[in-house]
């Protein structure tokens, strides 16, 4: 199910009269944006995917959003129960550097699957070494999404949980349009200082904390 961005409406307008509908949209989409890329909150753990000999590459399709990182991957030779779903190690591009200098065409390897990368697009993923056998629904992947750029809707779970969050993220992105009669600099600071709050709460819970994005050198690489 899914939420219209024109529900926080509600939250809006008291504070803010006169605002659009699409400007709340766009407000809106571009906070839970922001919330969902910084905080990977949202995932899916998608269809299993059958395993084929001699492919290394396999489509991800979410059933909405848009992927952004593999979150995990788990593999399974054929037959056997779920139970022996071992993790895949996810290869970075460090790794990939390194394997590149040993003279050996590793992209070209085969094997049981012991791990996975990407290249420019997150997907497909890519196993490593390249499957030898077959595995009907023997790939588990589990992803992390954001909205679309032109979504007029979101997961229900971000309205239902996060909606203190996402309002605070809207209103100091309306609050700082120059250009509009209820600009106000003072208040959209406070109010993106309220969103950072959320936002480095909600990582907390998952053991991480917020890093500001003008601190690129430690923000983690997808």
């Amino acid at each position: 199910m899914a939420t219209d961005l024109t529900d926080w409406s509600k939250n809006i307008l008291p504070v803010i009269q006169g605002v659009p509908d699409p400007l709340i949209e766009r407000a809106v989409r571009n906070t839970a944006i922001e919330f969902c890329e910084e905080t990977l909150v949202w995932t899916e753990s998608l269809t299993r995917i059958s395993v084929v000999t001699d492919t290394a590459g396999y489509t991800l399709t979410p059933t909405s959003g848009r992927l952004i990182a593999i979150d995990e991957a788990h593999y399974k030779a054929n037959g056997e129960d779920d139970t022996e779903f071992i993790p895949l190690e996810p290869i970075p591009q460090d790794q990939k550097d390194i394997f590149s200098t040993t003279g050996k065409n590793w992209k070209y390897e085969t094997g049981t699957p012991s791990g996975y990368y990407h290249d420019e697009a997150i997907t497909p993923i890519n196993l490593y070494p390249i499957p030898n056998a077959d595995s009907t629904s023997g790939l588990l992947v589990k992803v992390n999404l954001i909205p679309g750029d032109t979504d007029t809707t979101v997961a229900d779970f971000l309205f239902n949980i996060y909606n203190d969050a996402l309002t605070a993220g809207a209103l100091a992105y309306l609050l700082d349009m120059k250009d509009m009669p209820w600009h106000d600099e003072k208040k959209a600071v406070d109010k993106r200082g309220r969103f950072i709050g959320y936002m480095d709460a909600a990582l907390r819970k998952l053991g991480r904390k917020y890093i500001p994005k003008r601190d690129e050198k430690a923000r983690p690489k997808l």
